[in-house]
């Protein structure tokens, strides 16, 4: 995507439509540019995404939030409630977990904050999970996996590491959800 904008020789001034934006890798690109851009998609997990991956964060605010949320005590709990076909998709460590993580997301009073937490769990979960697909369905394959904890964590820090990296110029990113011809 990066070389298909130096093709087009965009400048800072251009705007990009991206009617199918997915998980926003055009829109990052642009943000990455200095390019304006707009991006839509019919999915709302892919615009979710999208406008996750495209917003602006304080580099100090989200280590301070790493911090703080990590070196929160374990509380262990109940998992009576947990749906049973949850229950074939994770091992009980992994749920218990998911159900301590997920309570810890909702207290962020940051929503851009929030939602980073949210897209670098949900990513983190699937990668300790039993789940595997298989074409069109889901097969459950029991296999070992590192702690969602650390994978977590992990997911936290690379994005950390990406954003250090990064040094997006001033532009305006804008993602929609919705129908791209309407």
């Amino acid at each position: 995507v990066a070389l298909m904008l130096g093709c087009f020789n965009l400048r800072e001034d251009d705007w990009i439509l991206d009617p199918f934006c997915g998980s926003g890798t055009t829109l990052l690109a642009a943000r990455e540019r200095g390019i304006n851009a707009v991006g839509v998609d019919a999915h709302p997990v892919f615009a979710f995404v999208s406008r996750v991956k495209t917003q602006s964060y304080s580099l100090e605010s989200l280590r301070e939030l790493k911090r703080d949320f990590f070196s929160k005590k374990f509380v262990k709990p109940d998992l009576e409630v947990i749906n049973p076909l949850l229950k074939k998709a994770f091992s009980r460590y992994a749920l218990e977990d998911i159900a301590f993580f997920r309570s810890e997301i909702k207290r962020i009073e940051d929503a851009i904050m929030r939602d980073l937490m949210v897209l670098a769990f949900v990513v983190s979960s699937m990668n300790v999970s039993f789940a595997a697909k298989d074409g069109a369905v889901l097969r459950f394959v029991k296999k070992k996996h590192p702690p969602l904890r650390k994978v977590f964590k992990g997911s936290v820090e690379k994005f950390i590491r990406h954003l250090k990296k990064m040094e997006p110029r001033p532009c305006e990113i804008s993602v929609k959800q919705g129908d791209a011809r309407r």
